[in-house]
C-alpha cells in the first residue's frame, strides 16, 4: 500500500511538471523587427538576431529550439506568451506588467536609443528635450514598448498593427501622413534607411532619454526556470566571442 501511494504522489508530481519545460523542447516565436528579424523564407525565419542566437546561444542552451513558422504581431504574441502558446520571444523590452507573466533574463542582449526617424523638411535638427515634439504626429506600432517617460510626455502617436509594420511606416512617411517614425531602437532605422534606399532623403534623430535594454524573454506559464539561468549563462559566454552589435554589421 505504501509503495502504491508513493507511485501515485511521483505521477502527480510529474503531471504538475509536463506543463513547464527544462530541457526540452523551446518554441520560440517572434515579429519582423529589422534588422533582428528581417523576413521569414520557407518557414525559417532571417535576420541578425536569429542568427546570432542559432550561431552563439542554441548551441550552449540545453533545450531544441523550435522557431515559429511564420511571425506574429506583437498585440497576438502577448497573449501567446500569457497562455503558454508561445514557450519564449526573442526580444522585448522590460515592463513591470510583462514581469508579471514573463522570465526576464538577469542581462539583455544589447542596449539601444529611442529615435524617431523623419524626413529632411522636418524642423528640428536635434531633440533636447520632448516637449519639442508635441503636435507632430508620429507614428508607431500599436502594442509594442514605449519608455515611460517618452509615454508620459504628451506626444501624439499615430499607432499602426499588423505585420510589415516598418515598411508600411516608412510608406506613410513618405506621403506626409505622418511626421515622423518612433522606434526604441537606434538600430531599427540605421538598417531600414539602407533597405528602402531612403538616406538621402530622412533622418535619424536620438531622444534625450536612456538607453533602453531588450531581452529574450521566455513564458512563466511553460518554462522552468532553470532553461532562463542556462540562456543566461550561454548569452555571457556568446558576448565573450562577439558584441552583438558588432555582429549586427554584416546586415
Amino acid at each position: 500500500m505504501k509503495r502504491f501511494f508513493v507511485c501515485i504522489v511521483l505521477f502527480c508530481a510529474a503531471v504538475s511538471l509536463t506543463g513547464q519545460l527544462s530541457a526540452r523542447e523551446l518554441k520560440m516565436s517572434y515579429f519582423i523587427a529589422n534588422p533582428h528579424i528581417i523576413k521569414v523564407e520557407n518557414g525559417i525565419p532571417v535576420g541578425g538576431k536569429v542568427a546570432y542566437f542559432n550561431k552563439y546561444i542554441a548551441p550552449n542552451l540545453n533545450a531544441t529550439v523550435k522557431w515559429d513558422r511564420q511571425e506574429t504581431p506583437i498585440a497576438r504574441l502577448i497573449k501567446n506568451l500569457q497562455t503558454g502558446k508561445a514557450d519564449a520571444a526573442i526580444m522585448f523590452a522590460k515592463l513591470p506588467d510583462r514581469e508579471v507573466y514573463l522570465y526576464f533574463p538577469r542581462i539583455p542582449f544589447v542596449e539601444t536609443i529611442p529615435s524617431i526617424l523623419v524626413r529632411n523638411d522636418f524642423p528640428l535638427s536635434k531633440i533636447t528635450q520632448l516637449d519639442e515634439l508635441k503636435g507632430f504626429r508620429i507614428g508607431y506600432v500599436l502594442n509594442a514598448f514605449i519608455p515611460t517617460n517618452i509615454k508620459n510626455a504628451g506626444l501624439n502617436f499615430d499607432f499602426i498593427s499588423g505585420t510589415e509594420t516598418i515598411k508600411r511606416s516608412i510608406k506613410k512617411l513618405q506621403k506626409f501622413r505622418i511626421d515622423a517614425f518612433f522606434d526604441p531602437q537606434d538600430i531599427t532605422f540605421v538598417f531600414a534607411r539602407k533597405k528602402y534606399g531612403i538616406e538621402a532623403e530622412t533622418r535619424i534623430l536620438p531622444f534625450p532619454v536612456d538607453p533602453v535594454p531588450l531581452y529574450t524573454v521566455f513564458s512563466k506559464t511553460t518554462v522552468n526556470p532553470e532553461l532562463v539561468r542556462d540562456y543566461e549563462e550561454a548569452l555571457k559566454k556568446a558576448q565573450g566571442e562577439v558584441n552583438y552589435r558588432k555582429f549586427l554589421e554584416s546586415y
